[in-house]
């Protein structure tokens, strides 16, 4: 397992320097995808999906865009919940999203006034290739440090070049591997850097206690109608089949031990395909061990890949706070224009 590190214990060590994407809830018709990744224009949650918490029968369809499939089960969720910020560059909110899940850490000042043991597990995960500890916000967040170098070492060259995405970032290989490695992490979320959430983590987070999908997304499209020609992922994609083939968009998202066990699994023994079709395809191969779900509309602001949400950090955070909505991808208006 990876050794963990706070930011503050990097900023008071000697590190060296490192080196250093259309309307609301919609997202661009492109070929491309969130960090390269392929992803076609379609609503935050297609026509007929089966909200988060809620349970369907099995669909029978496997030709049009019908409900997710969910777990029936009402047992509570009691093992520990990882939840992972997941950055490769600063973003606008990024210190005021990292703050917002240190509160979920409890106090350890000795005054015995803080929450007591939690649940969930906060965590940073960093591209080592692309940004450096001492470039990261202080926290009291343990830091986790990735790399393509060392994620190439735990899978096939073609696993982790479908798998990745076209720019071949490490994020996605190394949420398989760090879950997959830690048998006390039973839920582990995923956030990437340039997600913001204008509510209190805590209350987003504990509204899925109850729920026992393995895979949880902002847009799942089951059985997908843009099967096979489309989307130009379903080319390379093992795991997508005429019986299943899907697709999510992942820049937050949750994701059960159990599947990515098994997605570990999938690449390791060589299968390819990229993480937005393998993910939900491989889980709805797995009916009824594996169940996905999406994020409740309520929860949802702005999730897109592109247009980026062009509004300076200062004038996001004037959303009221408890309005609790989340907002993707986030950037300053310099860094859309740079971007274009």
């Amino acid at each position: 397992m990876e050794e963990t590190r706070t930011v503050e214990q990097h900023h008071q060590a000697d590190s060296k320097k490192h080196k250093t994407r259309y309307q609301s809830k919609h997202h661009d018709n492109s070929n491309d995808s969130h960090s390269g990744d392929s992803h076609s224009g379609s609503k935050t949650h297609p026509p007929g999906g089966t909200k988060a918490g809620k349970t369907t029968s099995k669909t029978t369809s496997n030709t049009t865009n019908t409900s997710i499939n969910t777990n029936t089960s009402t047992s509570r969720n009691n093992g520990k919940v990882a939840v992972v910020v997941v950055v490769h560059e600063n973003s606008p909110t990024l210190e005021e999203t990292i703050l917002g899940l240190e509160k979920l850490l409890p106090l350890d000042d000795g005054t015995g006034s803080g929450p007591g043991p939690s649940q969930f597990q906060p965590v940073l995960m960093y591209d080592s290739n692309a940004i450096g500890p001492e470039q990261l916000p202080k926290t009291k967040l343990p830091l986790i440090a990735i790399s393509k170098e060392k994620e190439k070492q735990n899978y096939p060259d073609q696993s982790y070049g479908t798998f990745s995405g076209i720019y071949g970032a490490p994020a996605k290989p190394a949420e398989i591997s760090w879950v997959a490695a830690h048998e006390d992490v039973e839920y582990a979320w995923f956030i990437e850097g340039d997600v913001y959430f204008s509510g209190k983590w805590r209350t987003f987070l504990s509204s899925f206690n109850d729920d026992t999908n393995d895979l949880l997304a902002p847009e799942i499209r089951r059985d997908d109608p843009e099967y096979p020609d489309r989307w130009i992922n379903y080319d390379r994609c093992d795991a997508a089949t005429p019986d299943y083939h899907s697709r999510a968009f992942l820049p937050i998202h949750r994701i059960s031990r159990k599947l990515a066990v098994k997605v570990k699994d999938y690449l390791v023994k060589g299968s390819v395909g990229h993480h937005e079709c393998v993910l939900p395809s491989l889980c709805q191969s797995m009916q009824p061990v594996c169940n996905m779900g999406i994020i409740p509309e309520k929860w949802v602001g702005t999730v897109r890949y592109r247009p980026i949400v062009e509004v300076e950090a200062t004038k996001l955070q004037q959303h009221t706070h408890t309005s609790g909505k989340l907002y993707h991808p986030v950037k300053t208006k310099q860094s859309a224009i740079d971007a274009r």
